[in-house]
């Protein structure tokens, strides 16, 4: 993105845990993890990852035009080789050197948590764009920067591209970032050379245990969201989660903590009202010993309410009036795939949804459930290939158990048969609901039928992907959303 030079010596001066092996003094032009992007005078960095070692393309990198090598252990190539231990850690502090350190420069807000991250991403980058302009935004959904998009396979990227992306946005202009980050961010270290004024910590559930093997584990891997906020930051945190108060108790000396609740917890500072009744269920009050705040959103929801009050904190303690604060957040919009709505005139509602595991999918279903005032609720869904397996039947149970018709279909295989995974889904459903259950592997004639099934007054959920633009098979990625798919069914039908 951006055109830069430094000598390899005057790079690593001053960067700890590394060991320079070689005299050579070459110019670097960039630093990258993946030996196809390679180009002449970069550092590649030998990740030894999940499913690939790095040090087996050192001789590819070389051959692109790497001029040094980042590793765990000493290759002699020729070139100059940076030895440390930890080869992610390194490669972020050395590639924020690189871009002078732009996290500097701006106001960073940094989000995680199992639920809410994406929504609170994205709430926070519309309302501060609206508000001030040029704003970026790394999450799940992508990276944004005016008309700049670019399509995120991770919710949160390897330093190498992280990080010029908001050298980028500096260069361009931009003086707030906000990056959702995941567990998995975290625990590689994808984030180090990142610096937060703003942290935000959600909730923790248990998810993502096949990476994290338990619970305390993965909980340790959000804690250190901790190690990247800068002196003086802030971090906000949701005090009604059981988590929540072992990650307050660490946070205290370290940062400044504004605690957010819907109880009367010690130590909460911002009290929030939710929605009690139907009449006043788009509504949340927040009140804190400075402000009180009413906020009225058409995103308003039993599971989306936390997240609009935590977005809204996030901008009131970065500075921003609370009136601007009110007008921007009551004008927010979902996420792409987030209870994402299509409105195209037909007479029954079309919701896509990225849930894709117990918790979320329960959450969703029960919201949606409650909102259908006559008519069914439709559920097409398809379980990941290799993860969740474990999870696969009590997400059909679940889903069967709250809706109407359920559709099985394909989500991301990878290197699974897709009849074995929807197979596995249907194990769960019980045998009072398996007539509600169909199975349509090709997930566009699983849309396709939902919605050609749906009748006036229907809702057809259509879960697992969300934003995503791709089938991911073993060996080749498909080009598909939902979205895209659902609204050329749609409009197909309402033209017969």
């Amino acid at each position: 993105m951006i055109e830069r030079a430094t000598d390899l010596h005057s790079l690593i001066k001053n960067i700890h845990n590394i060991k320079l092996i070689g005299d050579d003094n070459p110019t670097i032009t960039g630093i990258t993890h993946d030996s196809r992007q390679v180009r002449y005078g970069n550092i590649f960095c030998a990740i030894n990852g999940e499913s690939f070692n790095g040090n087996e393309f050192i001789s590819e990198a070389i051959s692109n035009g790497a001029v040094a090598v980042l590793t765990e252990r000493y290759h002699n190539f020729g070139i100059p080789t940076i030895i440390t231990p930890n080869v992610r850690r390194a490669m972020g502090r050395l590639t924020a050197k690189f871009y002078d350190n732009p996290c500097n420069s701006m106001k960073v807000f940094g989000i995680t948590g199992t639920k809410g991250k994406t929504t609170i991403s994205y709430i926070l980058y519309k309302s501060l764009n609206d508000s001030i302009g040029r704003v970026a935004l790394s999450s799940t959904v992508g990276r944004y920067f005016g008309d700049y998009y670019e399509y995120s396979f991770r919710t949160t990227p390897e330093s190498t591209i992280l990080i010029p992306f908001i050298a980028y946005a500096l260069e361009k202009g931009s003086k707030y970032a906000v990056i959702e980050i995941s567990s998995h961010g975290l625990a590689q270290d994808r984030v180090s050379g990142i610096e937060l004024d703003i942290a935000i910590f959600t909730n923790l559930y248990p998810e993502h245990l096949e990476f994290h093997k338990d619970i305390e584990r993965y909980f340790k891997a959000k804690s250190k969201i901790l190690n990247i906020i800068k002196p003086g930051g802030k971090i906000i945190i949701d005090i009604d989660n059981q988590w929540s108060a072992r990650l307050y108790n660490m946070a205290k000396g370290i940062s400044h903590i504004k605690t957010i609740g819907v109880s009367s917890e010690p130590g909460t500072e911002v009290k929030m009202v939710l929605p009690s009744d139907e009449k006043s269920q788009k509504t949340i009050e927040i009140t804190s010993d400075r402000y009180t705040i009413s906020l009225r959103s058409p995103l308003m929801s039993a599971f989306n309410a936390e997240n609009i009050g935590l977005s809204a904190i996030a901008l009131i303690e970065l500075g921003m009036d609370s009136n601007i604060v009110k007008e921007q957040i009551e004008r927010a919009e979902a996420p792409p795939g987030r209870m994402e709505e299509i409105k195209l005139g037909q007479p029954f509602r079309v919701i896509i949804d990225y849930a894709h595991t117990p918790e979320s999918l329960r959450f969703l279903l029960t919201e949606l459930r409650h909102q259908i005032k006559k008519g069914r609720l439709i559920t097409v869904f398809g379980a990941t290939g290799l993860r969740f397996k474990s999870k696969r039947p009590v997400m059909g149970r679940i889903i069967a158990e709250l809706s109407d018709r359920f559709i099985i279909t394909t989500d991301d295989p990878y290197g699974e048969e897709p009849d074995k995974i929807a197979q596995d889904v249907l194990n769960g459903v019980d045998e009072k609901n398996r007539d509600k259950a169909e199975t349509v592997l090709d997930r566009g004639e699983a849309i396709k039928k939902a919605l050609t099934e749906a009748r006036r007054g229907d809702m057809v959920v259509i879960a697992g992907k969300g934003h995503e633009r791709f089938i991911v098979y073993d060996d080749k990625k498909v080009p598909f959303n939902d979205r895209d798919y659902a609204e050329k069914t749609i409009k197909e039908i309402l033209n017969r």
